[in-house]
């Protein structure tokens, strides 16, 4: 499954933003989702936690911003979508 990813140059005005993106700079609601992905290696299967940081769109339609995963290291990946996720909401 791929997730599809839609960032906004924010240094240009408003006015000139597709609404996509004029909607997900309004809204302020952010949420980590913990989800488990299969990380295949020559050999081995491993069951790894992801890390992905979304915002609210509209009725319960949540788009991911960003997702983390580090199968050596799975505190690592939670600490960077938390610190992604106070900057988010510094806003």
């Amino acid at each position: 499954m791929q997730t599809i990813v839609y960032q906004c140059d924010t240094a240009m005005p408003a006015q000139k933003l597709p609404n996509c993106c004029i909607n997900i700079h309004q809204m302020k609601k952010y949420r980590i989702k913990r989800t488990c992905k299969w990380v295949h290696f020559p050999g081995k299967h491993l069951f790894c936690p992801t890390f992905a940081v979304q915002v609210f769109i509209i009725f319960g339609v949540w788009l991911t911003i960003k997702s983390f995963t580090d199968p050596d290291d799975p505190d690592f990946a939670r600490r960077e979508a938390e610190e992604l996720f106070e900057k988010l909401n510094e806003k």
